[in-house]
């Protein structure tokens, strides 16, 4: 099943080097947390088979036991190809994660430059319905949207919120570059408005 398609805008090479070397992959993988460095560490360089001719990664083993990322090259552009095997359960968590990783790869690639990722990212064992929704009524630009998330641009970066059925948990990640944002009043909008 095909998770993620995106047409990237910068040659192959380029996108490449941001799924090979770990500090462009903590530009745009996951949040900041003490445990990212180990985590991009084991997924892409321990566990990933890598062709670099056809510029191709695949899992055999572990949590993203037969996910493939393909690079086709556009000319000054790239598309990004994710595959993953079908969820029995119709959600699938690593799935989800790649939809929303492979967005803030897009953003730190169109937006980042050359400024330092900062993260916040927020979680609601208990969430309200509709948090995705709830997401794509905030002032900013719509980024993508999917099933089971949204993403916008804010003034303060990329926010992507997404929700698991059926146990209603939600989970928010902001990507900023550049920018300090206002980590207090997104804490205070996911308090009020998705919490519970």
């Amino acid at each position: 099943m095909v998770v993620a398609e995106l047409t990237l805008p910068a040659q192959p090479d380029q996108v490449w080097r941001h799924l090979r070397e770990p500090a462009l992959i903590s530009r745009w993988f996951g949040w900041n947390y003490d445990g990212l460095g180990h985590e991009i560490d084991v997924i892409f360089l321990q566990e990933a088979k890598v062709d670099d001719r056809e510029r191709v990664l695949e899992w055999g083993d572990g949590l993203q036991q037969g996910d493939r990322i393909a690079l086709e090259d556009l000319g000054v552009e790239t598309r990004l190809r994710l595959t993953r095997a079908v969820p029995s359960d119709g959600y699938d968590d690593i799935a989800e994660g790649w939809i929303t990783f492979t967005q803030q790869l897009r953003f730190a690639i169109e937006r980042g430059g050359r400024a330092e990722r900062r993260t916040l990212h927020l979680t609601a064992p208990a969430a309200a319905p509709g948090a995705a929704a709830l997401a794509a009524e905030l002032p900013g630009a719509p980024w993508y949207r999917a099933e089971h998330q949204t993403g916008i641009v804010t003034p303060d970066g990329l926010l992507a919120v997404w929700e698991k059925p059926p146990v209603g948990s939600a989970a928010m990640t902001l990507s900023s570059f550049g920018g300090t944002p206002d980590e207090d009043a997104w804490r205070a909008w996911w308090a009020e408005h998705v919490a519970r």
